[in-house]
């Protein structure tokens, strides 16, 4: 299996990627500080909904066996998020480890960046890029990234629902066989619940990915976290991730579900 530098002319997207999720914590570092020194908002003062704001989290979950069989499963997610009436960008970032006596069948990475241009209005242009390896579906490397526009559905308090499409440049290269390289349609629906009052909160997005030419080449996936609050920051987590590709390495089966249960911190 071939190695690739991160100066590689095929990994443009992931490096816009990592240049993201650094805006993204550094941001996120930065506005509670700014917002502390802060005087208290004046009428020529910046309005609050103007002003920049940010969330995030990290979530785990692991599974240790030892016996008749030796098992080792942990899989680490985390997300953020910064907005204002003009601008929102969202991230997300998943890996998946899994080891049965040694040997390693999950080693996956899964993120994707997602960037609006006034997110609060009702039509609104958008940006999207993902990466991609899976041991598992002997996926060496998926980059994809486009533009698009979006339309948000609801957007409250308690509910946001929102679905984008995308036209994208794609380059998916399997250990073996069935590469593909060319353009295609990223369809997303991303949702946000908060439920029972906000003892529970529920996140979902929906990718569905055809050829720009809609032939037997599509992907889906969703994946959906819901979070029971302990305290402020802390929250049991169940998340569900399922994948189905049409194309896959001659000797994968096409879909693919995870289920876990662990626990994550929102700050």
């Amino acid at each position: 299996m071939k190695t690739l530098l991160l100066w590689d002319s095929r990994l443009y997207p992931l490096r816009f990627f990592y240049i993201a999720i650094a805006i993204v914590c550094i941001t996120h570092l930065a506005v509670p500080m700014r917002t502390r020194a802060q005087p208290a908002a004046t009428a020529t003062s910046t309005p609050p909904e103007d002003s920049l704001k940010g969330s995030a989290r990290i979530g785990a979950e692991m599974q240790v066996q030892s016996g008749n069989i030796e098992r080792f499963m942990l899989r680490v997610n985390a997300a953020g998020d910064i907005r204002n009436s003009s601008f929102a960008l969202m991230s997300s970032l998943s890996y998946s480890l899994h080891q049965i006596f040694g040997q390693q069948l999950d080693n996956d990475w899964f993120g994707f960046v997602d960037v609006r241009a006034f997110p609060t209005s009702t039509f609104f242009p958008v940006g999207f890029a993902t990466f991609e390896t899976s041991n598992l579906r002997f996926l060496d490397l998926r980059v994809q990234g486009g533009m698009g526009g979006g339309i948000n559905f609801v957007r409250s308090p308690a509910v946001n629902l929102s679905l984008s499409a995308a036209l994208t440049y794609d380059q998916t290269r399997f250990r073996i066989a069935n590469s593909y390289e060319g353009w295609r349609y990223s369809f997303h629906l991303y949702g946000n619940y908060a439920l029972f009052d906000g003892k529970m909160i529920l996140t979902h997005n929906f990718f569905s990915q055809p050829t720009a030419l809609f032939t037997s080449n599509y992907r889906h996936r969703v994946i959906a976290l819901l979070l029971i609050p302990i305290t402020r920051n802390l929250s049991i987590s169940s998340t569900v991730d399922y994948s189905y590709e049409s194309v896959v390495d001659e000797t994968r089966k096409p879909t693919n579900i995870f289920h876990a249960i662990g626990i994550t911190w929102s700050f």
